[in-house]
């Protein structure tokens, strides 16, 4: 069935309990390309993360795929890692790729519920600025998906690597 795919999307991470993130979100990804670069023709998508980043060690205001990565947490570490696994492959095989690093998806199954979280608190009331000139970045899953599509649908497979986000200062999200 594999050899039949034109394009794997590879979407599959942990991250709620760290004792399974690096099973999942490292060795699972290490199998998935072991078997994907059996068949040349079919490209292939990683969706990682912009936490690898580790977002509270960059002093500038605006991060950009060239940042240095300082992941900070073990989800961060193993999704980092993830994309290392997609690079060495991608070195060592003809296999065409792109690594994708969305910010905050949330989405109607969106289990962390924190952006749904934020809204309440400003309805109730309770919300403070500690930074009004902060920037958010929440990107909407179907957002995520078109971008996913275009990329297929264009076929922009270049074995580099593309931040997806939607920034928004704070204040224009809270109003």
């Amino acid at each position: 069935v594999l050899g039949s795919c034109d394009y794997f999307i590879h979407i599959a991470g942990e991250k709620n309990n760290e004792s399974q993130m690096r099973n999942v979100n490292v060795i699972g990804t290490h199998s998935i390309i072991e078997e994907v670069v059996k068949y040349p023709r079919i490209k292939f998508i990683l969706v990682s993360s912009s936490g690898v980043y580790g977002i509270e060690k960059h002093p500038e205001k605006i991060i950009t795929e060239n940042s240095v990565c300082y992941p900070g947490n073990v989800y961060e570490r193993t999704k980092l890692e993830s994309e290392e696994v997609i690079k060495k492959y991608g070195l060592a095989y003809p296999l065409m790729y792109m690594i994708l690093r969305p910010s905050n998806v949330f989405g109607e199954l969106d289990r962390s519920l924190k952006l749904l979280n934020l809204c309440r608190l400003v309805k109730s009331g309770r919300f403070f600025y500690f930074d009004k000139f902060a920037k958010v970045n929440y990107v909407y899953i179907n957002y995520l998906t078109a971008v996913i599509s275009e990329i297929i649908r264009k076929d922009i497979f270049t074995n580099d690597i593309y931040n997806v986000n939607s920034p928004l200062d704070i204040t224009t999200l809270i109003e």
